[in-house]
């Protein structure tokens, strides 16, 4: 991801920060940084109080938000909403997240796999089937020899180094971890994902 992001702050000649609150650390570029927008702000400053992490994903966010936004709801009608501030700047648009947003293509690095994982309905095929990949985690070794997608125990073969299932769910069966799915999934040498 970091690779895009250069990219593109080579073309406007502009840094975004070093860190987003999502995700690791980044490297600095040598462009000068950019102010920090209103929206930027809020959202680094949620980020940082809520403490989303590296590996959380969307569902477990929205379950422990669901928990802490009643018990802030609640607070808030017991001592009233207070002032309320107007908003400043321009409506913004974000597309529907389709389907396709969620297919894995396992040419792309490891850490955007991860990052569509962490949305959750990621998805791939397995011999024709779609297969459901609910958690994953970007492998810290090198990854296995082989075109992206092979499977190599958990591990499967990225653009970009690999990536380590967790837990998947094949269609119409039950989310199972990602060890227990290879055992009755038996994968053939060099067989992968995607194909």
């Amino acid at each position: 991801m970091w690779h895009y992001y250069g990219e593109a702050e080579r073309q406007i000649n502009i840094s975004g920060p070093l860190t987003y609150p999502w995700g690791p650390k980044r490297p600095r570029y040598p462009y000068r940084a950019h102010e920090l927008n209103d929206a930027g702000k809020l959202l680094a400053k949620g980020c940082e109080a809520i403490g989303i992490g590296p590996e959380e994903t969307a569902p477990e966010l929205r379950a422990r938000l669901a928990t802490l936004s009643a018990s802030m709801l609640v607070d808030a009608l017991a001592t009233g909403l207070g002032r309320a501030v107007p908003q400043q700047g321009e409506a913004t648009y974000a597309e529907k997240i389709e389907p396709a947003d969620l297919y894995l293509d396992w040419n792309r690095s490891a850490s955007e796999l991860h990052r569509v994982v962490r949305l959750g309905r990621a998805w791939t095929t397995w011999r024709g089937r779609r297969l459901l990949v609910l958690a994953a985690r970007v492998a810290a070794e090198a990854p296995p020899d082989g075109p992206p997608g092979r499977l190599e125990g958990d591990l499967v073969v990225t653009g970009d180094g690999a990536l380590r299932l967790v837990t998947v769910q094949a269609e119409g069966r039950p989310p199972l971890p990602a060890v227990d799915w290879l055992r009755g999934a038996r994968p053939r040498p060099g067989e992968g994902l995607g194909s």
